[in-house]
Protein backbone atom coordinates (compact mmCIF):
# COMPACT_ATOMS: atom_id res chain seq x y z
CA UNK A 1 0.00 0.00 0.00
CA UNK A 2 2.88 2.75 0.68
CA UNK A 3 4.57 2.07 -2.48
CA UNK A 4 1.23 2.71 -4.50
CA UNK A 5 0.69 5.91 -2.50
CA UNK A 6 4.43 6.81 -3.10
CA UNK A 7 4.11 6.55 -7.09
CA UNK A 8 0.75 8.40 -6.62
CA UNK A 9 2.48 11.36 -5.16
CA UNK A 10 5.59 10.89 -7.74
CA UNK A 11 3.15 11.47 -10.56
CA UNK A 12 1.00 14.62 -8.66
CA UNK A 13 4.78 16.09 -8.67
CA UNK A 14 5.57 15.58 -11.93
CA UNK A 15 2.25 16.91 -13.10
CA UNK A 16 2.93 20.24 -10.37
CA UNK A 17 6.38 20.84 -11.75
CA UNK A 18 4.97 20.87 -15.76
CA UNK A 19 2.17 23.23 -14.17
CA UNK A 20 4.53 25.47 -12.80
CA UNK A 21 6.47 25.47 -16.68
CA UNK A 22 3.42 25.57 -18.40
CA UNK A 23 2.13 28.39 -16.58
CA UNK A 24 5.39 30.18 -17.02
CA UNK A 25 6.07 30.91 -13.63
CA UNK A 26 3.22 33.12 -13.33
CA UNK A 27 0.55 32.31 -10.75
CA UNK A 28 -2.10 33.06 -13.11
CA UNK A 29 -0.63 30.65 -15.14
CA UNK A 30 0.04 27.78 -13.11
CA UNK A 31 -3.59 27.83 -12.08
CA UNK A 32 -4.52 27.63 -15.37
CA UNK A 33 -2.41 24.66 -16.03
CA UNK A 34 -3.41 23.13 -12.73
CA UNK A 35 -7.26 22.71 -13.78
CA UNK A 36 -6.03 21.80 -17.27
CA UNK A 37 -4.33 18.58 -16.20
CA UNK A 38 -6.90 18.22 -13.49
CA UNK A 39 -9.81 18.18 -15.86
CA UNK A 40 -7.44 15.80 -18.13
CA UNK A 41 -7.52 13.29 -14.57
CA UNK A 42 -11.04 13.81 -13.96
CA UNK A 43 -11.96 12.49 -17.30
CA UNK A 44 -10.43 9.27 -16.70
CA UNK A 45 -14.06 8.58 -13.98
CA UNK A 46 -16.38 10.94 -15.80
CA UNK A 47 -15.77 9.57 -19.73
CA UNK A 48 -16.27 5.63 -18.36
CA UNK A 49 -19.44 6.94 -16.31
CA UNK A 50 -21.03 8.75 -19.54
CA UNK A 51 -20.88 5.36 -21.12
CA UNK A 52 -18.01 6.73 -23.62
CA UNK A 53 -16.22 3.94 -24.93
CA UNK A 54 -12.21 5.18 -24.50
CA UNK A 55 -9.52 2.39 -23.47
CA UNK A 56 -8.49 2.89 -19.78
CA UNK A 57 -4.81 3.25 -21.11
CA UNK A 58 -5.50 6.23 -22.84
CA UNK A 59 -7.51 7.77 -20.28
CA UNK A 60 -4.60 7.27 -17.82
CA UNK A 61 -1.82 8.38 -19.96
CA UNK A 62 -4.11 11.60 -20.40
CA UNK A 63 -2.96 13.91 -17.79
CA UNK A 64 0.78 12.98 -18.81
CA UNK A 65 0.68 13.20 -22.79
CA UNK A 66 -0.93 16.70 -21.83
CA UNK A 67 1.96 17.60 -19.93
CA UNK A 68 4.08 16.79 -22.00
CA UNK A 69 2.43 18.77 -24.70
CA UNK A 70 2.31 21.64 -23.25
CA UNK A 71 6.01 22.05 -21.28
CA UNK A 72 7.98 20.45 -24.51
CA UNK A 73 5.66 21.23 -28.01
CA UNK A 74 3.40 24.37 -27.29
CA UNK A 75 4.79 26.47 -24.98
CA UNK A 76 8.83 26.69 -26.48
CA UNK A 77 12.12 27.77 -25.08
CA UNK A 78 11.48 29.34 -21.64
CA UNK A 79 13.86 29.93 -18.81
CA UNK A 80 13.30 29.72 -14.87
CA UNK A 81 13.28 32.93 -13.52
CA UNK A 82 16.55 34.53 -12.67
CA UNK A 83 15.46 36.39 -9.46
CA UNK A 84 15.35 33.11 -7.38
CA UNK A 85 19.10 32.06 -8.94
CA UNK A 86 20.39 35.60 -8.10
CA UNK A 87 19.08 35.84 -4.52
CA UNK A 88 20.50 32.43 -3.81
CA UNK A 89 23.49 33.95 -5.24
CA UNK A 90 23.76 36.82 -2.87
CA UNK A 91 22.87 34.73 -0.02
CA UNK A 92 25.66 32.48 -0.15
CA UNK A 93 28.28 35.52 -1.15
CA UNK A 94 27.12 36.90 2.21
CA UNK A 95 27.56 34.29 3.88
CA UNK A 96 30.81 33.42 3.43
CA UNK A 97 31.89 37.29 3.80
CA UNK A 98 30.62 36.76 7.24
Amino acid sequence: MRLASARRCARAGYLAIASVIFGKWRIGGTIIACLLFGAATALQFQLPALGIAVPNALLIMLPYLLALLAVGGLVGRQMAPATSANRIAAERSLRSQS
